[in-house]
């Protein structure tokens, strides 16, 4: 009954303000995909960065409540708070009931969860499928002689494998537990003694093998690590980039502007609350190390790769942050604290302004969902409106192209351009990326020389979140003849070879907002 009430909590905080946010370019990309024809969706998925379950899953819930943005969150926000409940029941397995539900109140404010419980992302399955890989892992930790437990184990872990690449790291954390057990408990049972533990892998790295083949032929294919690389707008990790992604977990920005006592004080007071949850727990099963595992292991694994390979990516790493409530929960209740319900109930409290700030979009994760900032419905309908059959759209970004033509710009007559296509011939798409799905339109789409439309059409809509409206250096035929200023968005209307009657503005002025 506790359990349910968890449930609902989380379904609750997670459902709150749903629609708000504007559906941004990955949320847009993730429906459009999810749309195809249920045997080319795997096709069109080995040329992205992702692998296919979650797209998957997404089309045939689609097939069932439609394709609004308040539907396809609502895929996330069931398995997020889902995710929540399998996160107490995990410590509830290993402790108590008490520790358990605590754990479930916390991780169902956590701010980071809440966020990517309310997108349209593979990152609340991921996070399902933690949690019940985990559970099963338990269960089978409880009782090795059950290979139900492990059969379990090996299908959640496959389900992980096939919605983000970075279940390599749970699988690590996994090990690492194990490992922890051995040793801690002298031997007593050595689980990687057992057959069925070496033979559960062997299934996982089986049914895996076949996208292992097409992953390896993608990253084989294009240049990851270079300047025009797909992860070239992945951060590098730098001495503040542990601190900075717990805060992200909590306020949701990299608390870089906070003082530097504070900003250095939160890592300080995990890795304390992580070596009392490992030392002084008292389970059999050594809950505080299986999360401190959870946290670190993908963490620590992630930062050292990135000196290689760009991954360094909040939204990627988000699962390990219900290890954060969990430590805190296990360490209060070892150290046997008074005044345990107060201090819960106030670090539930420290959480809100994050919970706040997620339902505001005020986070620095991506770019701004926020639809006042970005009214991107209110443009394509606009625009929608006032354009004729003949006339070119033009949107420049492709952060932008998809969330656009989700909300409705005409297929036919929209155009994606990106500023560096024109002069750096290598920048442009390859098929392969979030732009793999406009390969088959690519001679229509990409627009890499504005000059190419002078003589295709009359009439030319320039949609651009530039503020510097003079760098667009756009053919000199072209004369603007109206603008509208649409939050932080512009929309400019050109004419090729104007009269001079029609001459209102030049290029780079943006009228008044409409």
């Amino acid at each position: 009954m506790l359990l349910l009430l968890v449930l609902l909590l989380a379904i609750c905080i997670r459902s709150y303000g749903l629609g708000r946010p504007y559906v941004w370019g990955d949320e847009a990309f993730s429906i459009r995909m999810s749309l195809l024809p249920f045997e080319e969706i795997g096709v069109f998925a080995s040329h992205d960065v992702h692998p296919p379950l979650y797209y998957y899953l997404l089309h045939v819930w689609m097939g069932v409540w439609g394709s609004g943005a308040i539907a396809v969150r609502a895929l996330s926000v069931l398995l997020g708070s889902l995710a929540v409940v399998g996160c107490a029941m995990v410590v509830k397995e290993l402790s108590d009931w008490r520790q358990g539900l605590w754990c479930g109140v916390l991780i169902a404010f956590l701010p980071v969860a809440v966020r990517y419980s309310q997108e349209a992302r593979m990152y609340a399955l991921f996070l399902f499928f933690v949690v019940a890989s985990l559970f099963m892992l338990i269960r089978w930790v409880k009782d090795p002689g059950s290979n139900s437990y492990l059969s379990a184990y090996a299908l959640f872990v496959v389900c992980l494998l096939y919605t983000h690449y970075f279940a390599v790291f749970v699988i690590f954390s996994h090990w690492a537990y194990l490992v922890w057990l051995v040793v801690a408990g002298g031997g007593k049972e050595n689980y990687f003694l057992r057959r069925s533990w070496w033979l559960a892998n062997g299934v996982i790295v089986l049914m895996f093998i076949p996208w292992l083949i097409v992953m390896v032929c993608l990253f084989s294919a294009f240049d990851v690590t270079g300047s025009t690389g797909a992860f070239n707008w992945v951060p590098t990790v730098t001495l503040e980039s542990f601190p900075s992604l717990l805060w992200s977990f909590l306020i949701l920005n990299d608390g870089q502007g906070l003082k530097f006592w504070l900003f250095w004080g939160l890592p300080l007071v995990m890795l304390l609350l992580s070596v009392v949850a490992v030392c002084r727990d008292a389970s059999e099963l050594k809950v505080g190390a299986l999360f401190v595992l959870h946290l670190f292991v993908p963490i620590v694994t992630v930062i050292l790769l990135s000196f290689f390979v760009p991954m360094w990516v909040v939204r990627y790493l988000a699962f390990s942050a219900v290890a954060v409530p969990v430590v805190v929960v296990v360490s209060i209740f070892a150290l046997g604290a008074g005044g345990r319900v107060s201090i819960l109930l106030l670090l539930v409290i420290v959480q809100l302004p994050g919970v706040y700030f997620v339902y505001q979009q005020k986070d620095d994760f991506n770019y701004s969902r926020n639809a006042v900032e970005f009214p991107l419905q209110q443009i394509a309908s606009v625009v929608g409106a006032k354009s004729s059959g003949g006339d070119k759209i033009v949107v420049e970004g492709g952060v932008w192209y998809y969330s656009l033509m989700f909300y409705g710009l005409p297929d036919q007559q929209t155009l994606l351009y990106e500023s560096d296509w024109k002069q750096n011939a290598s920048s442009r798409p390859k098929g392969y990326g979030s732009l793999s799905l406009l390969e088959p339109v690519r001679k229509r789409v990409f627009l890499y020389d504005p000059e190419k439309l002078s003589d295709a059409a009359e009439n030319i809509w320039w949609i651009t979140s530039r503020s510097d409206m003079s760098a667009l250096n756009l053919p000199a035929r072209w004369t603007q003849v109206d603008a509208w200023v649409f939050g932080k968005m512009h929309v400019l209307l050109f004419r090729v070879n104007a009269p001079p009657f029609e001459l209102r503005q030049p290029a780079t002025q943006v009228g008044a907002n409409r």
